[in-house]
């Protein structure tokens, strides 16, 4: 009986203390990924929806196995989703997380999550969605003033003055030194965008706030900004759009837009295209400079 008693007392030790090192025991497993790149566009991303399962084991007895806990978080993720028409979910991810001391305790937790989406069936419906966002940087037409040819790209939504909104390699928050800015309240990724807000008006882009961000793909800087310091996008080696849309160009630091994508387009209001042509900072990216409406 003693030995029977000892041995439930070490049993009930493991338990007791295994909450203490759960945290190096962990495991994040991507098990299961599906992603689709439709070929035409003609979709528009509406949310996400997501489903969870948990199964906990006592040495090693009880709950369901993996396969059948995926499918019940796949299930309530869909249940949650309330498709209807002509949505679907594309690029459902599947996470599996684990923790415990085995085989004492262990419990797995499998969260299933992915994009709705809804098909819609004219180009201009397609248009009307994606205007609000920097993706929008095809040319559409040419103007000529002052003997000077100014590209005009497709129209975007302005933005709220205390918003800087971007778009990012795999649609994902990025970690960027804007976040350290004191009026700094969130980043999220929403719809196809990022958005950084911050408390009040943003005036000021500080120095090196967005320096050596390799996924930043292309970012939308609000018409209340008067100043982007020094080397705020060196580096940002992907980024091929940056709507400015103040009508007076903001004073620019050094190196502003140094080592940016050779491709990169500097979109400013179409009627303020000569004037950053040759203003201190921005005469230095002239050939980059192209011509906007903003709405």
């Amino acid at each position: 009986m003693k030995k029977i008693l000892l041995a439930v007392a070490i049993a009930t030790a493991g338990l007791m203390t295994s909450c203490a090192v759960s945290e190096h025991l962990t495991s994040n497993r991507n098990v299961m990924q599906t992603n689709v790149e439709l070929s035409k566009n003609n979709f528009q991303v509406i949310g996400t929806a997501q489903g969870s399962a948990t199964v906990i084991r006592v040495f090693g007895i009880g709950g369901l196995s993996l396969k059948a806990i995926r499918a019940n978080a796949y299930a309530e993720m869909v249940k949650n989703a309330n498709l209807s028409g002509s949505q679907a979910l594309i690029n459902v991810n599947t996470e599996v997380k684990q923790r415990g001391v085995a085989p004492f305790y262990w419990k797995t937790v499998i969260t299933t999550c992915g994009q709705v989406i809804e098909f819609i069936s004219t180009e201009e419906q397609v248009s009307e969605h994606h205007a609000g966002t920097a993706k929008r940087f095809a040319p559409r037409t040419a103007e000529t003033t002052m003997a000077e040819e100014i590209i005009v790209v497709d129209p975007i939504a302005k933005i709220k003055s205390n918003t800087i909104c971007y778009t990012a390699e795999k649609d994902k928050p990025i970690s960027v030194n804007i976040a350290k800015h004191p009026q700094f309240i969130s980043n999220e990724y929403i719809d196809g965008q990022g958005i950084f807000t911050f408390k009040n008006k943003i005036t000021s882009i500080p120095e090196k706030a967005f320096f050596d961000c390799s996924k930043l793909d292309s970012i939308i800087i609000p018409e209340s900004v008067t100043e982007i310091g020094n080397s705020v996008f060196t580096r940002c080696h992907a980024m091929k759009m940056v709507y400015c849309q103040s009508t007076t160009p903001p004073t620019l630091g050094e190196n502003a837009f140094s080592n940016i994508s050779r491709e990169a387009k500097i979109c400013v209001p179409k009627n303020s295209v000569a004037l950053y042509k040759s203003a201190n900072g921005w005469k230095d990216y002239a050939s980059k400079i192209v011509g906007c409406d903003f709405k």
